[in-house]
C-alpha cells in the first residue's frame, strides 16, 4: 500500500471546530483527524467537511477516520477534503485496503488480546488474501460495541517490542492518552507517534488549546529523547 506522504508523529483526533486550529500555531502537532463516522460523538457531517478541511493549516496532515465504509465513499470524501491518509477503523476486510491503492491508508487495530497478537493476525489475514499490510498502524484499546475515542489504555510494557518485531511499520500509540501520561507512554510503547482526541478536549470534537499544546510538547520531548 503506497505510504509516500510525511510520517505522522502527533495527532489529534476528532476536532470539529475549525476554530482550534489557529490556537495551535508553533505546536509540534503534526496531524488532524477528521471523523466521517456517523456514530462518533465527533462526527463530521458531509455538509461541513470541506469547510472544517481547509480551515487545516497548510503544515497539517489531513486524516480522515473512516469505519466501515465503502471505498467510493471513502475516496470521495478523500478528493472532496484534500485528506493525506485515510484512517480505516473498523472491520474492514483486506479486500477494501486493496479498493484503496493509490491512498496512504492507516490500518487502526483494536487489541481484543494482547496487542503482539492482534498485530500478528493483521499481517497473517492481509497475507493470505494477498493484499499488502499498510505501512502505517494505529494501536487502540479495545471495548465491545465502540470505535475508538473510549479513554481506555493498552498496557504500555508490552509494545515495546513491536518497533523491533516490524521495523518497517511505523505504529501510532492511541488509547487513554493524555497530556499527563503521554512521556510515560511514549517511554514505555516506544512507539512511532501518538494519537490523541478525548485527552484534550474540552468536550466533544472541541480541543482545549492548553491542553493540546501541553500534549504536544510532552509528546514531541519525550520522541525526540526515544530517537536519539
Amino acid at each position: 500500500m503506497p505510504d509516500d506522504r510525511p510520517p505522522i508523529r502527533i495527532k489529534i483526533c476528532g476536532c470539529t471546530d475549525p476554530a482550534d486550529f489557529a490556537e495551535w500555531k508553533g505546536s509540534a502537532v503534526d496531524a488532524v483527524g477528521l471523523n466521517f463516522f456517523s456514530g462518533s460523538k465527533r462526527y463530521l457531517a458531509p455538509e461541513r467537511r470541506r469547510a472544517v478541511a481547509e480551515a487545516i493549516p497548510v503544515r497539517l496532515l489531513r486524516v480522515g477516520v473512516f469505519v466501515n465504509e465503502m471505498p467510493e465513499a471513502i475516496r470521495q470524501a478523500a478528493q472532496e477534503c484534500g485528506l493525506d491518509y485515510v484512517q480505516l477503523h473498523g472491520d474492514e476486510p483486506p479486500e477494501v485496503e486493496a479498493a484503496l491503492e493509490g491512498l496512504p491508508v492507516i490500518r487502526a487495530i483494536r487489541c481484543v488480546n494482547s496487542p503482539q497478537q492482534a498485530v500478528e493476525a493483521y499481517f497473517r489475514r492481509n497475507n493470505a488474501a494477498g493484499v499488502p499490510a499498510a505501512k502505517t498502524l494505529l494501536l487502540d484499546a479495545y471495548r465491545p460495541g465502540a470505535w475508538g475515542g473510549t479513554g481506555a489504555t493498552l498496557p504500555w510494557d508490552e509494545l515495546e517490542s513491536l518497533s523491533a518485531d516490524w521495523p518497517d511499520v511505523r505504529w501510532l500509540l492511541a488509547g487513554g492518552l493524555t497530556p499527563e501520561n503521554v512521556a510515560e507512554a511514549i517511554e514505555q510503547a516506544k512507539p512511532f507517534g501518538v494519537d490523541v482526541a478525548g485527552g484534550v478536549e474540552a468536550s466533544p470534537g472541541h480541543k482545549e488549546a492548553a491542553a493540546v499544546r501541553r500534549f504536544s510538547e510532552r509528546a514531541d520531548a519525550a520522541l525526540r529523547k526515544q530517537s536519539r
